[in-house]
């Protein structure tokens, strides 16, 4: 009897070793696994992080070598020296005879050589433009160039002259230079006329801004990030015309959903800005200079045109 149940005491513990084995065994399997999907966790987020940090590598490398080249660029870059040079010049007499010889008719035309045949030709062709807007029978004319275009213009205006009886009128148009920073070049356009003997009016004011690089007139779509941004660029210009008003304790003209982005505009040190010339100013009439309304420099404003690569200024 003793011996049948000593053996089955042994047995019993032989059992119950083996099943503990199991229970360790399955145990041990269930944690590798888990640390082996926990490595393999891991090495999939340092896998994608090594691939974040290559792109941004990569970014970083085109970005120096955009900059390399823009200084590059900018080193082989000589100082512009425009002169101004007289397109048209014309003064008539359109009164009747007998009457007083003081000319009535007087049109001054002026702009810029800069022995750049590709920007002499942009510049004048702004000019051109200049001339058929301000002049609606030239621009009525095809196959006008800027010479035959003020031909034209001056005769209108002095049968106008005699129409009316004017004793006089008037019409100046200046392309003048700014200054140059580095490949950016600044050019400004007013155009000026007067009847009798009043003061002149300003019709149009202008600023005109060209990369020397790229061999263009800039326009907004080349300076700012358009692509979703342009509703915070319409915002900040909006806050800056507002501030104006709060400060002079006057109610605004506008409302927001009136307000427009000027493409006219300039840079500077500080921003760049933005003018306005038919906005009512804090005295509640058009300024004839126009509003300007400065934005600091900022992350609408692509890297290329920001102040590292603008300054300094190679004459101003």
């Amino acid at each position: 009897m003793k011996k049948l149940l000593l053996a089955s005491l042994i047995s019993g513990a032989v059992l119950l070793s083996a099943c503990d084995e199991k229970t360790v065994d399955a145990q041990q399997v269930t944690l590798l696994n888990e640390q082996l999907q926990q490595a393999q966790k891991q090495a999939q987020e340092q896998t994608q992080s090594a691939q974040n940090l290559q792109v941004e590598l990569d970014k970083t490398k085109q970005s120096l070598e955009q900059l390399k080249q823009q200084l590059a660029d900018n080193n082989q870059l000589k100082a512009l020296v425009p002169e101004r040079v007289t397109i048209f010049h014309k003064d008539e007499n359109a009164q009747k005879e007998g009457e007083s010889a003081q000319p009535s008719v007087s049109f001054r035309v002026y702009g810029q050589q800069t022995k750049l045949h590709w920007l002499d030709e942009a510049l004048n062709k702004v000019l051109e433009n200049t001339i058929f807007d301000e002049f609606p029978l030239v621009k009525n004319i095809e196959g006008l160039n800027l010479k035959q275009a003020l031909d034209v213009a001056f005769a209108q205006a002095k049968k106008e002259v005699v129409e009316k009886n004017q004793p006089l009128y008037q019409y100046a148009l200046h392309l003048d230079y700014l200054n140059q920073r580095n490949n950016i070049a600044t050019f400004f356009l007013y155009s000026l006329q007067s009847t009798e003997k009043q003061t002149p009016s300003l019709i149009k004011a202008r600023y005109l801004t060209v990369d020397l690089n790229k061999e263009k007139l800039l326009t907004l779509d080349d300076v700012f990030d358009t692509k979703g941004k342009l509703q915070d660029l319409r915002q900040a210009l909006w806050n800056a015309y507002k501030v104006r008003f709060e400060s002079a304790q006057v109610d605004l003209p506008i409302n927001a959903e009136n307000f427009y982005i000027s493409d006219n505009f300039y840079f500077d040190k500080d921003g760049m800005h933005f003018i306005y010339n038919d906005l009512a100013d804090i005295s509640g009439g058009v300024n004839d200079e126009g509003i300007d309304l400065q934005i600091p420099w900022w992350s609408l404003v692509k890297s290329k045109y920001l102040p590292a690569e603008m300054a300094p200024s190679i004459q101003e």
